[in-house]
């Protein structure tokens, strides 16, 4: 099942805490996981820092396969200049 971003960018890039992040997509996944899902697909991400607190969201509450998809601009850049090599 799907976790989209939550329309929101995280610090510095935004007013979303990353910790405040991690708590959105918990309890996301926590609805999901009662639900049976068995993988998990972070997807359209723009923002490294989104898709971190997503992937920590889900990997603290189950083991279930999981897939990351982000957003990239032209240059292999994501939003805002953001590089994902560094950041992971």
């Amino acid at each position: 099942m799907t976790l989209p971003p939550t329309g929101l960018f995280v610090e510095p890039f935004g007013s979303l805490l990353f910790e405040d992040a991690v708590d959105i997509f918990k309890e996301q996944a926590h609805g999901l996981i009662d639900g049976g899902v068995d993988l998990f697909v972070i997807e359209t991400m723009m923002d490294i820092q989104e898709a971190r607190a997503a992937l920590i969201a889900v990997k603290e509450l189950s083991d279930a396969f999981t897939i990351v998809t982000m957003t990239y601009e032209p240059g292999e850049r994501l939003w805002a200049e953001q590089t994902l090599l560094p950041r992971l």
